[in-house]
């Protein structure tokens, strides 16, 4: 997510290829087009070096004010969302995301076999659990 927010302002960089610095040299054209002056392109190139810094430390000033805020926020132990709550017996059967799409529905499916066979395969050894406990 940093990666694109960053790609995102810095403007003319794909999320993909975006990095903090680019080398550019002003021989590295395409063929057929004529080699530009170094009073133009020098300039244009620090130019755009330091837009792209200033742009790299206002994001990291914002991130590091984002981060110390949720650092001091006396309720930070209490927050919660879906994202982050622990798993509940029953989420399978309830987030949409396991029932959008067919793929969600096969992995539903091969994730309730195998907790069949699980719960099969434990039913069948109970002694088996009862000497590993008795061994602790």
């Amino acid at each position: 997510m940093p990666g694109i927010e960053r790609s995102e302002k810095a403007g003319d960089v794909h999320p993909l290829e975006g990095g903090s610095l680019r080398l550019k040299f002003r021989h590295d054209r395409r063929s057929g087009l004529p080699r530009e002056s170094a009073l133009r392109f020098y300039p244009r190139y620090i130019a755009e070096t330091i837009r792209k810094l200033w742009g790299e430390l206002s994001l990291y000033r914002e991130w590091t004010a984002i981060r110390h805020e949720v650092a001091r926020d006396p309720n930070r132990w209490s927050y919660t969302d879906l994202a982050i709550a622990p798993p509940r017996e029953d989420d399978l059967d309830t987030l949409d995301l396991y029932h959008a799409t067919s793929g969600g529905e096969a992995a539903l499916a091969r994730q309730r076999r195998h907790d069949a066979i699980r719960d099969r395969a434990e039913a069948a050894t109970p002694d088996a659990a009862v000497a590993s406990g008795a061994a602790d």
